[in-house]
């Protein structure tokens, strides 16, 4: 994914808008809030805990580039692996059949226009400043290099006020 891509924080609700500034959440807060909705939509997925691969932690990053210090945006970039084809497939299905049920709103869920034609599914629950992104790479229809099937996942937020404790 480049950086102009879902959690770039271009674009994104949460930002500053005409109603008013960005809320603001300590990022020690916020990463959990992050976790919390990739543990929720890693469950949603229903595969077993192994084929849920999430060794690194949300990371903080700007809203825009040459932002300054006093807003930030959290993305917890993971992946469901190691699982056939078809239950990937399966996965990608219940997620967009259970995202609503948990106050979820799909806006996305359809082929891209890549030469692989992946599988996109992009929803957002705006309540909470929180969206997600979930691309099937499927090894059959992917590049020569692509062995593996997976479906890359990104959780993220739009743009929150650092509280002032927390700035440098």
């Amino acid at each position: 994914m480049n950086e102009d891509g879902p959690g770039s924080g271009a674009g994104d609700r949460g930002d500053a808008t005409a109603t008013g500034p960005a809320p603001v959440r300590p990022v020690e807060r916020l990463a959990a809030e992050v976790t919390a909705a990739s543990e929720q939509l890693a469950g949603i997925a229903g595969l077993p805990p192994e084929n849920v691969r999430m060794e690194s932690a949300p990371r903080r990053g700007a809203c825009a580039e040459g932002d300054d210090d006093s807003h930030y945006t959290m993305r917890h970039v993971w992946s469901l692996a190691d699982s056939p084809e078809a239950d990937l497939a399966r996965a990608m299905d219940r997620l967009r059949s259970g995202l609503p049920e948990h106050g979820w709103s799909v806006v996305m869920y359809e082929r891209n226009s890549s030469p692989a034609a992946e599988l996109e599914l992009r929803a957002e629950r705006p309540s909470d400043g929180l969206f997600a992104y979930a691309l099937f790479m499927d090894a059959a229809n992917e590049a020569p290099g692509h062995e593996v099937s997976k479906i890359l996942v990104t959780t993220f937020t739009g743009c929150f006020g650092l509280p002032e404790l927390e700035r440098r």
